[in-house]
């Protein structure tokens, strides 16, 4: 059975309500949550790599899949040619919206790397796969900076449901994602432009069910060309059994030329 709890953490964090003035002066005030304004140190870093991909080409700089700044700056990064770095701007309060779902919501520096190998070890049946992506987050607050890698999170999610952190990471990899989809999408009328279209579609064809979303945004990629390639997916659950009912993924395209976007709707069903 698939586990929502990581779906449930993540959509939480994203429909809260805005924060007033008192409370993100209290966040930035806390001592959980306070950092330097050097704009050198990045707040949060996060990368994925290894696998059994093609190895970028020698003479190609890799940078950190994200990256967000003290300022709200967040870049996203890229590890091959192809892909082009972009950034975008965070303001104070979707800064500390994301600070606080990463480091107290689902307690971050309580993640260790050597603790979650050693509780996946102790658990038994491990299943050993060879082309999995590392997943590497890095904090830096003035309580120190904090870095967790984890091989293959979203498999050991599954394979270890015993082990909560692995589910908190995962969500934070989520939430993250999106901001990277995000930053490479554009701007808030770019992301209007992909829910209208996909939801037309989704109306037409699925109308009993809700429109997506901007957390909803799974992938989101501008390819050197300025092509965009967006991927949606939104899952209901059987209120009875809790367990998966349907699963709709979406997919956009737009050319840079004047063509209308494609999209995609493929929807299963689960008996």
């Amino acid at each position: 059975m698939r586990n929502f709890s990581v779906i449930v953490l993540f959509l939480s964090a994203l429909g809260s309500p805005l924060i007033g003035q008192d409370s993100l002066d209290e966040l930035a005030n806390s001592p959980g949550l306070a950092f330097e304004t050097d704009q050198s140190e990045p707040l949060i870093t996060f990368d994925r790599f290894g696998g059994l991909r093609v190895p970028p080409p020698a003479d190609w700089k890799p940078t950190p899949l994200l990256t967000v700044l003290p300022d709200g700056t967040i870049r996203s990064g890229s590890d091959r040619p192809g892909i082009v770095p972009r950034e975008g701007k965070l303001t104070r309060e979707q800064l500390y919206q994301l600070l606080d779902f990463v480091v107290k919501q689902n307690d971050f520096y309580q993640a260790d790397t050597a603790s979650i190998k050693a509780e996946m070890e102790n658990a038994g049946n491990r299943i050993r796969i060879a082309d999995a992506l590392t997943s590497k987050f890095t904090v830096n607050l003035k309580r120190g900076s904090h870095t967790v890698e984890v091989y293959a999170l979203m498999f050991n999610v599954d394979q270890y449901p015993g082990i909560p952190v692995l589910r908190r990471l995962l969500a934070i990899e989520k939430r993250l994602k999106l901001e990277y989809a995000l930053v490479q999408i554009g701007n808030d009328a770019a992301v209007k432009k992909i829910l209208d279209a996909v939801n037309q579609e989704l109306k037409q064809k699925r109308p009993d069910m809700k429109p997506f979303q901007r957390q909803d945004i799974i992938y989101g990629l501008r390819k050197s060309n300025g092509d965009l390639v967006v991927n949606l997916m939104k899952e209901t659950v059987d209120k009875e059994t809790q367990k998966l009912a349907t699963q709709v993924n979406a997919n956009y395209g737009k050319k840079t030329n004047d063509a209308e976007p494609t999209v995609g709707l493929y929807i299963r069903d689960v008996k």
